[in-house]
Order: C-alpha cells, then sequence, then structure tokens
C-alpha cells in the first residue's frame, strides 16, 4: 500500500506534465467547440434554415398561416411524442397533416420543428433529424405514402 509521502512525491514530480496536459485537452475541446461554426454541415444546416425563412416568407404573402406560430411549434411536438413509443402513433402524425392547409402551413411546421434539425432521442441515443428524416425513420413506406396523400389532396406541394 502507498503511503501519503509517496503520493507526495508522486505529485511534486508529476504536477507540471498533468497540468500542461490538462490545460492542451481544455484547450483542444474549447478551439473544437469554435470552429463547429464553421464546417460543411454548419454550412449546409444555415443555408437550410434560411431556404426555409425564404419560402415561407413567399408563401405566407400567397396564402397567409392559418394558425398562430405557436400552434406549430405544438404540431411539431405532437410529431415527435407520437415516435416516442415502441410503436409509432400514425393517427397522431395524420391529424397533423390534415390540419394543414396550405404551402406556408407546411412550411411553418417545418420551421417549428427545427432549424432545420431537432434532437430527436430514441433508446437514450440522440440524433439531430429533420422532420422528413424523422418521419420517413418512424414510419414504414405506405405510411409515407399516405402523408404525401394528405398534403397532395390539399394541394401542398411538397412531400416527405
Amino acid at each position: 500500500m502507498a503511503t501519503p509521502q509517496q503520493y507526495g512525491n508522486f505529485i511534486k514530480e508529476y504536477y507540471k506534465p498533468i497540468t500542461y496536459i490538462g490545460v492542451g485537452l481544455t484547450a483542444s475541446y474549447f478551439l473544437a467547440r469554435a470552429l463547429q461554426k464553421y464546417t460543411v454541415e454548419s454550412k449546409r444546416l444555415q443555408d437550410e434554415k434560411k431556404a426555409v425563412e425564404t419560402e415561407l416568407s413567399k408563401a405566407v404573402k400567397e396564402k397567409p398561416l392559418t394558425y398562430p406560430e405557436s400552434q406549430y411549434q405544438a404540431f411539431a411536438r405532437v410529431i415527435q411524442i407520437a415516435g416516442f413509443d415502441v410503436g409509432t402513433d400514425e393517427a397522431a402524425i395524420y391529424n397533423v397533416f390534415r390540419s394543414l392547409r396550405n404551402n406556408a402551413d407546411y412550411l411553418a411546421l417545418s420551421q417549428a420543428w427545427g432549424k432545420p434539425t431537432r434532437k430527436v432521442y430514441e433508446w437514450g441515443i440522440g440524433r439531430d433529424m429533420t422532420l422528413q428524416q424523422f418521419i420517413r425513420w418512424e414510419m414504414e413506406q405506405k405510411e409515407v405514402a399516405k402523408i404525401n396523400a394528405i398534403l397532395k389532396a390539399k394541394q401542398i406541394k411538397y412531400r416527405i
């Protein structure tokens, strides 16, 4: 068993290298976090966000939003919660898409989902997903086709 004096000698001997390693790792972490803003993925996400915002402003000029902004956030939460259980609550997701009336509504829902992604947790693992990715992840192809049919019937040009 080591004595307190042996621990003291170890600390005296390795204090500086351990400190340098700790400072270096901390600086590397913060540098990596700062550089994340400039990655290709970050740029793509910013471009997608701007594209949705631009399309939404154009669509609102054609037809105004059917609901207040908070309703689209609630719709996004309904979709996310519908995928939490072991099985997906398809009826809840269909009802959200049935509530949309025009292109502006769809874009507002997409914007409320995330900018453009939302962190979705499944079995403790978080994934950044767009609304479309989440629906395709949670639902089978025939269920996605049903959502697209709902959108088409409402003359909404966007598809999942």
